[in-house]
């Protein structure tokens, strides 16, 4: 072998024998790495640190030392330095990774990199190092997914020390390193590390903020408590007798002045001191950018991340908030001596959401009462209306935004007084004159610039949601409604107002209004009646004054509305205005302070922030989790879902008009008992509704029952418009109405709800696992009839309910039918039927009878003979009882109701009943049951007189 192969033989030899040695340094670091334990937090920055730095155990009298890549740059090595230089490097990390097997802050991958520079890190390894460093340097065990980001920066890296490890510093000393001689050729560099920088977002560099400069700012957590359960602070009852509010006197308090323009000499209502400190620890972040003031107000504020939960803002958990601290008076209000509800049984839950778009507010109310509660909007139009759409947590469909005079064309402003008398006749027009049961108000405006005079721009907002819920407030309801500063006589002088006119008020901060701004609640409890009206009148007076006063060339305004000596005369009143304000001005102040500090120190966060979410929501009975994009479902999907709940085999009766009602019905006895039936008109063409959910809310599908081919449409292809809650299954009737207009007789379509399967996804046939009887389904139905229609939805079809007709007066009925008012021609005269509960009481024909047997055998419904009272008559063991099975046995099942119901089409000519027919067999089976009871009536009298 010639030299020059041998050389070339010794060559390839050493790269192999450097590439082994270099795999086994690194398999000797993996096995070392495997035993790391938890990081010292001190040691931070060690992506690029020496071994000999990195594997020295820290102590408290040896401070930590950050390595700076300058620290290797002298006139002794160089870009030109020699190999031994090199060597000797590798051979003193190489010793130190050998002796010291307890590697607690640098990755194996790491580790690699800098052992042998060749090495190429791919992108999975730098992400794997990245997270495994930041949990060592949070002190916490690496995540294998990544962390959600919640908007909140992380911790910076301490400051570095100065100290070098023993090792480092004689590996440098030997290459001419002196500490007291500046780098480079020269000696001219620096002499110590390069500082982290201390950039904060867009700012221009070395640009500061003389506010916000301190960077070792601290915050003392052990004097911030951040409580879970709040405290009631009822206003109390004054000891003062107050005379009777007089319309006429209280329109002589009223006191005209200068337009205000600043808040600071408002001190009648709190300290003096705690308003200046107020205003200043405000203004101090006028010239701070919002993006930097939102980050630290983020990491301040301990309720931060409790965030909106399942519902579409956080507007909706902080009405959880206050319902839950103001023991459900929001959503299972009580009357004033809290014995029962004030929610009537045969109606639903009324509600109004005034100011409160888009709507957090009635997602909340809707999520806990569903279907059972109406809700009436009214908010501006345009980009503060609601959006519904968005309602995911609860059915929109049972709410009904409303926009004054125009109805739904309307522009929703509240300052307007017809749009207010607009929407008090709407309310009271689909109530009954009753009201609502409470009224929520969340209204608001961006004042950005103005923030501390937020309480005067916002005075007429004030105003008119005040006037606004007691306009459509029913006696007894409850109000709640947010405020800002209370500083002005006028702002205290409604609060008064509403004082006298309430059993009971609170003025409240939630812990989910942020503690930094100077956001508040009224908790208004139990409106008095016969107050009321007084008020309403005098703040709807002052309404129209301040329409006038609030343009701009007029350089006066409404000063007071309450003399100062009668709100100083009521001293609790007074004293609860003056603490409520220093409280929660003390608690402003503080927190404000809070963000200064977390403004220039950006390593601080308040870590309770998870822990504090989640006791809030257990306690609020709100689900964590985070909201959820729903599914989009097709109608044959929520189809073979709601018939699985009803049963194998319903499809097919479902989906089919029940036995027809013909003659070998009555000679063949199929109808026993009349008392085991209920009957309801035919009025149109029989339909099953099914509504689907989300992505498809308006759509309603309909599946005509008398059709041989069984196919869903769409309902609204056929003029019939109509808005269901999702997961919505009922059996009913397209109906063609007749009604006069007062010009000319009109046609308009309709649906009549026979019969409820499901509505927005709840069982109508069972309720705690009990079966539901036929005439209590008709009640709920009501119910849901009084919640679904939204009257000012001209392009909406009208839904109404089917009324239910006892089998054995039917006869009676027919009677009423018939527009001559005899039964002698009935088989050859039409029979109308004219719907008196709706306002324009149209008629429509009817085309036949719907007969349901709601009884299950064995049990049957007789008369009693001798008491002439109804009891259940048991045909298998001959027991008897006075009342219904406590076990509901007697409730037919939906399959046994439909299979042994009956439908009669009066145009039937297939072996059809006639009417009088009928007739005839209802009263000849009631003379029956009177002939048996004058019977017993003549043996009881016969007894009587032995």
């Amino acid at each position: 072998m010639s030299m020059s192969k041998k050389r070339k033989a010794n060559e390839d030899n050493e790269q192999v024998s450097s590439k082994t040695h270099s795999k086994k340094n690194r398999l000797s670091i993996d096995n070392n790495q495997s035993t790391i334990g938890s990081s010292d937090s001190a040691i931070t920055q060690t992506h690029y640190a020496p071994y000999a730095l990195l594997n020295k155990p820290l102590s408290s009298s040896e401070p930590s030392h950050l390595w700076s890549p300058l620290d290797s740059l002298n006139s002794s090595f160089s870009s030109t330095s020699s190999h031994s230089d090199y060597d000797l490097m590798s051979s003193l990390y190489g010793s130190e990774l050998r002796t010291n097997s307890n590697l607690k802050t640098t990755t194996t991958d790491d580790l690699s990199m800098i052992y042998n520079p060749n090495h190429q890190l791919d992108k999975q390894e730098i992400c794997d190092a990245k997270r495994a460093l930041s949990a060592q340097l949070n002190g916490t065990p690496p995540s294998k997914k990544k962390p959600k980001n919640d908007g909140i920066s992380a911790l910076p890296t301490p400051p570095p020390s100065s100290d070098f490890s023993s090792a480092a510093t004689k590996m440098m000393e030997r290459m001419g390193y002196d500490k007291n001689i500046g780098l480079g050729l020269n000696a001219k560099g620096p002499t110590k590390l390069i500082e982290e920088s201390k950039q904060k977002g867009r700012r221009g560099l070395g640009f500061t903020y003389k506010e916000f400069n301190d960077v070792t700012a601290e915050w003392n957590f052990d004097n911030d408590p951040a409580p879970v359960e709040e405290e009631i602070h009822w206003c109390p009852s004054s000891d003062h007798i107050e005379a009777p509010l007089n319309l006429d006197e209280m329109r002589e308090w009223i006191k005209l002045g200068p337009k205000k323009k600043v808040i600071d000499d408002e001190i009648e209502f709190c300290d003096e001191d705690i308003l200046k400190d107020m205003l200043s620890g405000k203004t101090v972040f006028d010239e701070l950018p919002q993006k930097e003031m939102e980050e630290a107000r983020a990491r301040s504020n301990v309720y931060e991340i409790i965030g909106q939960s399942i519902f579409l803002n956080r507007a909706a958990v902080k009405m959880a908030n206050i319902d839950c601290v103001f023991e459900r008076m929001f959503t299972d209000p009580k009357t004033p001596n809290n014995q029962r509800s004030l929610v009537q049984p045969d109606e639903p839950f009324y509600f109004a959401d005034i100011c409160s778009g888009p709507g957090g507010f009635s997602e909340y109310i809707l999520w806990k009462k569903q279907w059972h509660a109406k809700g009436f909007g009214f908010t501006l139009k345009g980009k503060s209306d609601f959006t519904l759409h968005k309602f995911l947590a609860g059915p929109p469909e049972t709410f009904d935004p409303y926009y004054g005079v125009k109805d739904i064309d309307g522009d929703g402003d509240i300052f307007k007084s017809e749009n207010i008398d607009a929407l008090q006749n709407y309310v009271n027009k689909c109530t009954k004159n009753s009201g609502v049961h409470i009224v929520m108000a969340d209204g608001g405006f961006s004042v950005e610039g103005q923030e501390n005079i937020q309480e005067i721009l916002s005075k007429q907002l004030y105003l008119c949601q005040f006037l606004t819920a007691l306009s459509i407030l029913r006696p007894g309801g409850h109000f709640v409604c947010k405020l800002f500063d209370l500083f002005t006589p006028f702002s205290v002088g409604l609060v008064y107002l509403m004082y006298r006119t309430f059993n009971q008020i609170s003025i409240h901060k939630p812990v989910t209004s942020r503690p930094a701004n100077s956001e508040r609640y009224i908790i208004c409890k139990g409106l008095r009646g016969d107050i009321r009206d007084i008020v309403r009148t005098y703040m709807y007076e002052i309404n129209g004054l301040q329409n006038k006063y609030r343009v701009d060339n007029e350089p006066n305004d409404i000063e007071s509305i309450v003399p100062m000596n009668i709100l100083k005369e009521n001293e609790g009143f007074y004293e609860y205005i003056r603490n409520s304000n220093n409280q929660l001005g003390e608690s402003q102040i503080k927190n404000l302070k809070k963000i200064r500090a977390f403004v220039s120190n950006a390593s601080l966060k308040d870590y309770r922030q998870n822990e504090i979410r989640t006791q809030c929501l257990q306690l609020w009975d709100i689900p964590n989790e985070p909201r959820q994009k729903p599914k989009r479902l097709m109608y044959n999907d929520i189809q073979n879902e709601l018939f699985y709940q009803l049963g194998n085999g319903i499809e097919n009766i479902l989906c089919n008009i029940p036995n027809f009602f013909k003659n070998s019905v009555l000679e063949q006895h199929q109808i026993h008992s009349l008392f085991d039936y209920r009957c309801t008109l035919s009025l149109g063409e029989p339909v099953l509704l099914l509504s689907c959910g989300v992505g498809l809310r308006s759509s309603v599908f309909a599946l005509e029952l008398k059709n041989k081919d069984k196919r869903w449409t769409l309902l609204e292809r056929s003029s019939f418009k109509i808005e269901l809650p999702p997961r919505t299954l009922l059996l009913a009737e397209r109906v063609q109405e007749q009604f006069n207009d007062g010009r000319t007789n009109r046609k308009r379509s309709a649906i009549y709800i026979i019969d409820a399967y499901f509505i927005a996804n709840e069982n109508i046939l069972f309720q705690n696992g009990r079966p539901i009887v036929f005439m209590d389904r008709y009640r709920s139905l009501k119910l849901f009839e009084k919640t679904i229609n939204k009257p000012a939805r001209l392009d909406l079809t009208p839904i109404r309910i089917h009324e239910q007709l006892r089998l054995e007066q039917m006869d009676v009925q027919f009677e009423k039918l018939c527009t001559s008012g005899s039964l002698n021609q009935i088989d050859s005269e039409r029979l109308w039927f004219t719907n008196h509960e709706i306002e324009s009481k149209p008629s429509v024909e009817v085309r036949g009878l719907w007969i349901f047997k709601f009884v299950q055998h064995p049990w049957t419904i007789l008369l009693s003979k001798s008491h002439q009272s109804k009891y259940f008559h048991n045909q298998i063991n001959r027991t008897s009882i006075p009342a219904a099975p406590s076990d509901s046995s007697h409730v037919a099942s939906l399959r046994s109701m439909l299979e042994n119901s009956f439908y009669w089409d009066f145009n039937s000519r297939d072996d059809s009943v006639q009417k009088s027919t009928f007739i005839s067999f209802i009263q000849e089976k009631n003379h029956n049951i009177q002939s048996q009871q004058r019977v017993t009536h003549q043996r009881t009298a016969n007894n009587s007189n032995n």
